[in-house]
């Protein structure tokens, strides 16, 4: 049943949910963008259970919200930029990733691709980045998001992605200069 949507386009799919609450669209919208979401929320706060409440409660409120919200820009940004804040909102403020996790996540979800899987220094690397760095080149190269993007994901200006994701940049390069 699922197929008469398979091939239509996030937009039309947002568009039957949001005017008809047709929830065969609405499973084929959460399939097309619930791994991607796993790995960000993960690549965020690596608790796997947090990451999957928070997707679960993201979906909820979009069914129960469907027919007031419009996507300015498009419905992965909205997605995104949603399941960032419910994370930040949820999760423990003390909470910091440890290598671990990382190792925890690859396990989980495959999020690596197998050359830094192949490379545990790289995980130590990324590791030892503050958040906001984490995140940005973790949109930037693994997700492969424009700038403009990552900015309205992250809330920051275009010129903060630019000096977090080269700043994050700059430390891999030096770090990995030791291993």
């Amino acid at each position: 049943m699922q197929q008469r949507y398979s091939d239509k386009s996030d937009f039309e799919l947002w568009e039957a949910i949001r005017t008809n609450g047709d929830k065969e669209a609405f499973s084929v919208f959460y399939k097309n963008h619930a791994t991607l979401l796993f790995k960000y929320g993960y690549s965020i706060y690596a608790n796997e259970a947090h990451i999957y409440d928070c997707i679960q409660e993201l979906f909820m409120n979009i069914w129960l919200k469907r027919k007031s919200i419009s996507f300015e820009s498009s419905p992965k940004n909205y997605l995104l930029i949603s399941l960032r804040r419910l994370i930040l909102k949820k999760k423990p403020k003390d909470h910091t990733v440890k290598i671990e996790d990382l190792d925890e996540l690859e396990k989980a979800e495959n999020t690596f691709s197998e050359e830094v899987s192949k490379m545990p220094e790289i995980k130590r690397v990324l590791q030892s980045l503050p958040e906001r760095q984490k995140e940005a080149v973790y949109l930037k190269y693994m997700e492969n998001l424009p700038y403009e993007e990552i900015a309205s994901i992250m809330n920051i200006t275009i010129p903060s992605v630019y000096k977090a994701v080269s700043a994050g940049i700059k430390k891999i390069r030096q770090k990995m200069l030791f291993f």
